[in-house]
């Protein structure tokens, strides 16, 4: 005795198969458009920065207190040069310093020929420094000897007394 049980048949029509997958895809289509906004808008952005740097800008000269010779009080006007990337002689590029170099100009028409002339200083910077091994960048005692021979670099781009002090409140070797 076989016995045969009969089953319903329950077909989904395709108007109903249809109408159930549309609040998917919605939810699949939305969930794509925000997050390729977010990743373009904002984690894009985040990341690039990391990994190549903040753009190369440099910053208006701030004007700060001080004492001449005779021990007046002078502002120091001073114009700040961010985001030198190089590699130093003999790493093959395996090592690299950044750098941030600030320099103590003579009065705010300095600055403005400072400023004007950010492409070649920034050229002479990395020319200069990346002559240098890791171990010459390193060495704390060199240091004072380093800016010195950086503002020399610089000196035949300005006029005499243009540039009066270079200091690098940034220096990572890596």
């Amino acid at each position: 005795m076989e016995s045969t049980a009969e089953l319903p048949d329950v077909v989904a029509s395709p108007e109903v198969a249809s109408t159930s997958k549309l609040p998917r895809i919605i939810v699949i289509a939305v969930g794509l458009i925000v997050g390729c906004g977010v990743g373009a808008f904002v984690a894009g952005p985040a990341i690039a920065a990391k990994l190549h740097g903040a753009p190369a800008t440099a910053h208006p000269a701030k004007a700060e207190a001080g004492k001449d010779n005779n021990g007046k009080e002078v502002a120091k006007v001073l114009r700040v040069i961010d985001n030198l990337v190089l590699n130093p002689a003999g790493t093959d590029g395996s090592r690299y310093l950044m750098l941030t170099a600030t320099f103590e100009v003579k009065d705010a028409v300095s600055d403005e020929l400072l400023k004007s002339r950010d492409a070649e200083v920034r050229d002479v910077l990395i020319g200069r420094l990346a002559l240098k091994t890791v171990e010459e960048l390193t060495d704390v005692t060199k240091r004072e000897a380093l800016k010195a021979e950086v503002l020399a670099s610089l000196v035949p781009l300005f006029p005499p007394g243009t540039l009066k002090h270079v200091y690098f409140p940034q220096f990572v070797i890596q």
